[in-house]
């Protein structure tokens, strides 16, 4: 699915777009006739430009099967409703004012992707939680009894910090890079997050100490004391 960010541009752009009084559409939906299951939009010169705001917006929603983007979009505001019988006949299938159904349905849209996009950061941040509490335990690593010390648990620290920096950019909207990371902990060159990162014997327990900090960092903090390190060079 698309992000919101794109549904609420294509709202925005058949609201802009939509002519005074909009336009309809009708499927012929008369058995056996030249036209049966085509759609036609009644607009006259107004036609084209709402066909290409619409195959724009079912780009949003198109799939390996999908053929026609102008018939997927029309085919999918009547699956949500937008559309109705004509009383009269039974026959024909229309939608009343297109250009104010798709920004409808653009906003629906736009809904139900901020609700996943939610769901995601969501998950995101108790998989990073997860992550995160594992990273120490109090148990002695020869004995397995537990201690008062908090000793570092072996994880695939290239994956944590991949799940830190994405993260850091679904929280913050920052990209930010390996290199940050060493210099948000205050170091000057790469060596010892090099170490670090491939879980090396020669990685100093202080070095493991700062950079295990750095992970668990909410990214609001981190970016903020990015911004500090930033300054003070």
């Amino acid at each position: 699915m698309a992000s919101s960010d794109f549904w609420r541009k294509r709202a925005v752009e058949f609201k802009g777009s939509r002519p005074r009084g909009g336009i309809s559409a009708f499927l012929d939906d008369i058995p056996n006739s030249p036209t049966h299951g085509q759609w036609e939009i009644i607009g006259g010169t107004l036609a084209p430009a709402f066909e290409a705001l619409a195959r724009r917006a079912a780009e949003g929603i198109a799939s390996e099967k999908t053929t026609d983007l102008l018939k997927a979009w029309i085919e999918r505001l009547v699956q949500e409703g937008f559309g109705t019988k004509s009383i009269s006949t039974g026959e024909v299938f229309m939608i009343g004012d297109i250009y104010e159904a798709s920004e409808s349905l653009c906003r629906m849209l736009e809904s139900r992707a901020l609700q996943s996009e939610f769901e995601e950061r969501r998950h995101m941040h108790q998989m990073t939680r997860l992550i995160s509490d594992r990273l120490y335990e109090k148990r002695s690593p020869s004995t397995g009894q537990v201690t008062d010390q908090e000793v570092p648990i072996r994880e695939d620290r290239r994956s944590l910090i991949d799940r830190f920096i994405a993260k850091v950019l679904e929280d913050t909207g920052k990209k930010i890079n390996r290199t940050a990371i060493w210099r948000g902990a205050g170091y000057r060159d790469a060596t010892d997050f090099e170490r670090f990162q491939r879980n090396d014997k020669r990685a100093s327990k202080t070095a493991t100490a700062n950079f295990f900090r750095i992970l668990r960092m909410e990214p609001e903090s981190f970016i903020k004391l990015l911004s500090k390190r930033k300054s003070k060079r």
